[in-house]
């Protein structure tokens, strides 16, 4: 078992932003905490458990958010015109998606 040791919010938000900048094995070692325990702290932040303030995410992290953006947005415009041209109307007034 390990020591249990104990790390305030702030110590955790400051270590992700420099596992960010310098890589997570880096800030690891540079700050003598287990690997995996940063490990663990970069992916809740990423998936929001731990909030690391404003700002806090990298220009690529905000590029592939746009990107993911719209791809859902393709998905539900494909999604809508897809159930209205199964709806009874006549076939002059379909829905056609361009690429």
């Amino acid at each position: 078992m390990g020591t249990g040791k104990q790390y305030d919010e702030e110590f955790k938000k400051q270590t992700i932003k420099l596992a960010k900048e310098i890589g997570t094995k880096a800030a690891a070692y540079e700050l003598c905490i287990p690997k995996w325990t940063l490990g663990m702290w970069v992916q809740k932040a990423r998936i929001g458990e731990i909030d690391t303030g404003a700002g806090s995410r990298t220009p690529r992290e905000s590029l592939t958010i746009a990107q993911h953006f719209q791809v859902k947005q393709r998905l539900l415009w494909n999604t809508q015109v897809h159930i209205m041209n199964r709806l009874p109307m006549h076939s002059t007034t379909r829905v056609y998606l361009y690429p």
